[in-house]
């Protein structure tokens, strides 16, 4: 979204690739943290970019899409549920901007 680099070691990088199921996907909707925060407080791509100063001169995204890298992501595992009340909480800490 912003263009911006990451360097992260190996193991960092094999467990996102399977957290986003390909390469290619991990690279097409993958979300900085500060972008990212960001978008769960409303912002759009384009005040993102310009709020990090990157990434203005890169093709629009679409919005509506980006809603995706804000929602509670599903556990694969059935250990943890949404439901859990610990899991809630969470969800409602980082939904709650604090300043």
């Amino acid at each position: 979204m912003t263009g911006k680099s990451s360097t992260v070691a190996d193991e960092k990088y094999l467990k996102k690739i399977e957290e986003y199921g390909t390469e290619q996907s991990l690279k097409q909707r993958y979300v900085c943290k500060a972008a990212n925060q960001l978008l769960v407080k409303g912002y759009s791509s384009k005040e993102i970019r310009k709020l990090l100063k990157q990434g203005e001169d890169l093709p629009d995204v679409d919005d509506k899409l980006l809603t995706n890298a804000v929602e509670p992501r599903v556990f694969s595992d059935n250990s943890i549920k949404k439901s859990d009340p610990e899991v809630a909480e969470f969800i409602t800490r980082i939904k709650t901007p604090t300043c």
